[in-house]
């Protein structure tokens, strides 16, 4: 397939340093492993995948790659799907890991989508933007720290591995990349992980707010009944999103929860 492929719509960057490919695929054990791959592009890290994988469910939501893939690919452990991964179901996908190079213009949807599986993802390997793999890993009260930092915190323990060079795509990108492993955590939350998932989207909803101006609108009540809540776990009612970790936000959530609950 010639190289004048590469389609904007669908942020396609075909990584080809296989000096950077071979880091990938040994940050995880995938021996005899199930692993989904979403967006393989041309297959330059599939071919890596498909050597150590059980098997390898690959999502190709572009048609022509889809066919390139099919006749470049016909090992019996490849299973190549021509469709948009945001939309499958991934409820029977029980015990994959997770290793891609994914489309950076949708990262923010694939990872939340993942996050709302976690439970059959133990590990995952994202090659993705280098600011957005900051932010996964960020640490609370830096500038890097938004809604991705405690989503992730709730399922995984993030890693920031290492760099990628714009020059080890073709075509090169215009931002330095990164790679970073996502490590399933032992559940221990005591909460409906989904809408706590989605309290912490609210949470951050508008960064230049106050935490109390983003969740007032969607859980109602009284300004006292914060007050008090921030009382209990001194801090101030003037507090920012971003300066909250993901245990004092499971503290609110499940307070107001409560007290919704009780009304």
């Amino acid at each position: 397939m010639d190289k004048s492929y590469a389609r904007k719509r669908f942020s396609q960057n075909f990584l080809n340093d296989q000096n950077i490919l071979k880091k990938i695929i040994n940050i995880v054990d995938l021996n005899n492993k199930n692993i989904l791959e979403i967006g393989p592009g041309k297959g330059s890290l599939t071919k890596y995948l498909l050597v150590k994988a059980k098997q390898v469910i690959a999502f190709e939501i572009d048609k022509n790659l889809f066919k390139y893939l099919k006749s470049e690919f016909t090992n019996s452990n490849f299973n190549l799907i021509n469709k948009d991964f945001l939309k499958e179901d991934l409820s029977t996908y029980q015990d994959f890991y997770i290793i891609s190079n994914i489309p950076y213009h949708i990262s923010t949807e694939i990872v939340f989508k993942i996050f709302e599986n976690y439970q059959n993802f133990p590990e995952v390997v994202l090659l993705v933007q280098k600011e957005f793999g900051k932010r996964l890993c960020a640490k609370v009260s830096t500038k890097d720290y938004s809604k991705l930092a405690p989503s992730t915190n709730l399922f995984y323990e993030a890693s920031y591995c290492f760099d990628v060079d714009a020059k080890a795509f073709w075509p090169q990108p215009k931002v330095t990349s990164c790679v970073v492993h996502l490590k399933r955590k032992e559940i221990k939350y005591d909460v409906d992980y989904q809408d706590f998932l989605n309290f912490i989207k609210i949470s951050f909803s508008m960064r230049r707010k106050t935490f109390w101006n983003n969740i007032k609108q969607i859980y109602h009540f009284d300004f006292n009944y914060f007050q008090s809540i921030c009382n209990e776990m001194e801090i101030n009612t003037n507090i920012r999103p971003e300066n909250l970790s993901l245990d004092q936000l499971l503290v609110f959530y499940k307070k107001l929860k409560s007290k919704s609950t009780n009304k």
